[in-house]
Formats: structure tokens, sequence, C-alpha cells
């Protein structure tokens, strides 16, 4: 029994501390390839920012509105959005968000985008949109931002439910060994 105990906490201890080590954070810039598109004028609130990701998501790549084409999500403004040409297969609709009124970003870790799908920056008059699903931390341009909002296309399970999660595996393990 010894001799699997101390390999196996090894294996533990190892996938732990891999699991923790941070990559460099991604730099996010207009057009390149995580770039999903503009809304302009970008004011609003939350709720009006999640229609527009969702307005974003459901227009064809490289959609270069006339300019007679409006968005109105039940607000006194027009908006006019514009699709960036990349194509990124199958986008669901976001369902959650999460606002940061701060523009600060640590510029180590960048903002934490794990469990998130959507990232929009509020730069002066104008809103920028990002797919980062499958990144773990991104970096905006600092100069002019006045928020970045966060959204996910499912909901992220909170850290109660994870805790409960890992204490229910703990004690299964733990009954298994009792038994043995």
């Amino acid at each position: 029994m010894r001799k699997t105990l101390v390999p196996l906490a090894c294996a533990i201890a190892l996938g732990v501390s891999a699991s923790m080590a941070a990559a460099d954070p991604i730099q996010l810039v207009i057009g390149d390839s995580y770039f999903l598109g503009t809304v302009i004028p970008g004011t609003g609130n939350p709720s009006a920012e999640q229609s527009w990701v969702n307005t974003l998501l459901s227009l064809a790549p490289d959609f270069d509105p006339d300019p007679d084409f409006t968005f109105d999500p039940g607000g006194p403004h027009q908006e006019l959005l514009y699709r960036s040409p990349n194509a990124f297969g199958a986008l669901p609709p976001t369902e959650t968000y999460s606002k940061n009124d701060n523009s600060y970003q640590d510029p180590v870790s960048g903002i934490n985008a794990q469990s998130y799908d959507y990232l929009l920056g509020k730069y002066g008059g104008a809103a920028y949109v990002w797919v980062v699903r499958d990144l773990d931390s991104v970096w905006l341009p600092w100069k002019g931002l006045s928020h970045y909002t966060l959204f996910a296309a499912r909901q992220v399970p909170d850290g109660g439910a994870t805790l409960v999660l890992l204490g229910a595996a703990l004690a299964g393990l733990g009954a298994i060994r009792k038994r043995r």
C-alpha cells in the first residue's frame, strides 16, 4: 500500500502545481483573432451590453451595416454594430455576466477570463467585444478603458458548490479507505 501511496501523492502534488502555474495574459487588440465586433455608441447598462453581445453573435462574419441599420435594445439609443470577419463557428448566446466598473488590471495576471466566453471593453463612445472562451487570462489596452464586462454562455458554478463536491469526493475516498 505504501509503495503506491507515495507515487500517488507525488502525482497529485505535481498536478496541483501544474494547474496553478499561470500563463502570461493574452493581449487583446481590436482586429485580432479573438475580436468579435464593435458597438457604437457603446453606452448602456449591463443588460444592454448583454443584448449587444448576443446581437453580435447572431450577425454573419464581416457584417458591416449600411447607415440605416441600427439596433435598439429597448432603450432610447440607436447603436451601430459591426461584426468582425473572424469565423468562430457556432457561438452560444450569453446567459450571465460579471461587470467590473473598475478598469484596473493586474499587470502580472491580467483579467481572469476562466469560465467566461466573451469580454466587452468600454472605451469612450464605443464598446469592443472579444471571444475569450478557452483563455485563462487576458489583457486589454488600458488607455481610455472605462470598464469591462465578462459574459458566460453557461452558468458559472459558485465556489460553494465546488467545495461541496470536493468534500463529497474526499468523504467518499475516506469511506473506501475505511472498508479496506
